[in-house]
């Protein structure tokens, strides 16, 4: 968390702090994931380039919800956090880094 902090004081750079979350239960990735995960979730960060069809499924569910999310980076950029080619939406699941990115 300490670390958390330190990357949210700087800015906003959601990459880095997603990277060093990676190996923590509290991320899930991918349509298919996130859908599963979408009851447990409590942010989302959706791919700059995600597809349209895909775009209004995740944000209908995070309404519907009441899951804070944000645009950033491109698939490519999230991909790399997982060592994947794309990943077109990240969600977080633990309450408290979520609250974290959010404020």
């Amino acid at each position: 968390m300490k670390m958390l902090n330190l990357l949210k004081k700087t800015e906003k750079d959601y990459l880095n702090i997603l990277k060093a979350m990676k190996n923590s239960q509290a991320l899930s990735f991918g349509m298919n994931m996130v859908l599963e995960d979408i009851e447990h979730t409590h942010f989302l960060v959706l791919a700059e380039d995600i597809s349209e069809k895909n775009e209004k499924k995740l944000l209908a569910k995070a309404r519907e919800l009441k899951i804070n999310y944000v645009y950033y980076g491109n698939k490519d950029q999230l991909g790399e956090i997982f060592g994947k080619n794309e990943v077109s939406v990240i969600a977080v699941k633990s309450k408290k880094m979520a609250r974290g990115l959010i404020d």
